[in-house]
């Protein structure tokens, strides 16, 4: 039983409730309430990737469902459903930066990245099942990834999002709904595109179990991130639950120096540098 990750379960969803409610009383500036929202509607994808990988309760199998629960909590925080969140991921963990990883369509410069994301916000609205009248290319790579029922569930969502911005918009909240909704969640996806999906596999060219992933240290990193920036602790053994990255990463940097582990700074490609023992 992961604990801290049931903790996060009710913190997480009770913090955005509350940024909402301070935005929307005016008891917190929207600018303020909008990066900090942000910040918290990624981190509810720590809640996501637990559960894909089960780590939330692990036995017995009768509970087994609450690992869908917290996955759905996790979801619907960052403004995303369950079902495309966990199909992409194991995807992605059986053919990591391959052709056939979901997550290679980060591929890329830094550039490319942000403007792939500022291209797919038009669609941030549109139903799943509207995509192929939209894009057809994303939309038919995801209808052999998700079921029928997968689909119902995502489009489901956007209807709910939907449903909330013609309810803004009719009300007179569309700034307040841009400000503590949309914004936050859009940022969200572009901090869970950079830092879980780019800086973690950059340059995508390496598929060994060392190699395919690798560490960034930088200051604030493990916090910000909740690890994420150890990422390759995860690769290497999915079943260590988020909050024993750290812990896990200096039990075995010798290991991961051995076999050639690329353990590294912020930075990508020609400006990347490797960090001394001493870095933690």
């Amino acid at each position: 039983m992961a604990w801290p990750t049931l903790a996060l379960a009710v913190i997480l969803p009770a913090s955005e409730a509350a940024l909402i409610a301070a935005g929307l009383g005016h008891a917190l500036p929207l600018w303020a309430c909008t990066p900090i929202l942000a910040l918290v509607c990624y981190a509810h994808y720590s809640l996501v990737h637990e559960s894909i990988h089960g780590n939330v309760v692990s036995s017995p199998r009768r509970l087994a469902w609450v690992n869908t629960v917290v996955g759905w909590i996790g979801a619907l925080g960052m403004g995303a459903s369950w079902p495309p969140l966990l199909r992409t991921h194991v995807l992605h963990h059986s053919h990591t930066n391959t052709e056939r990883d979901p997550d290679i369509f980060v591929k890329g410069s830094f550039a490319q990245l942000l403007t792939k994301w500022l291209k797919g916000l038009p669609t941030a609205l549109v139903p799943l099942v509207a995509l192929r009248f939209v894009n057809r290319e994303r939309y038919a790579r995801l209808s052999t990834i998700l079921s029928p029922g997968d689909i119902l569930q995502a489009s489901a969502v956007t209807l709910a999002h939907v449903a909330i911005l013609v309810a803004a918009v009719t009300t007179g909240h569309f700034v307040d709904w841009l400000a503590l909704w949309f914004i936050p969640t859009r940022l969200a996806m572009l901090i869970l595109n950079i830092f879980f999906q780019w800086l973690p596999h950059y340059p995508f060219d390496r598929t060994e179990r060392y190699h395919n992933t690798r560490v960034s240290l930088w200051p604030g990193g493990t916090v910000v991130l909740l690890q994420q920036n150890l990422h390759l602790m995860h690769h290497l053994w999915p079943s260590v639950p988020f909050y024993n990255y750290a812990r896990l990463f200096r039990a075995l940097r010798p290991v991961l120096v051995a076999e050639g582990s690329r353990i590294e700074g912020l930075m990508v490609g020609p400006y990347a540098k490797a960090m001394p023992e001493a870095t933690r």
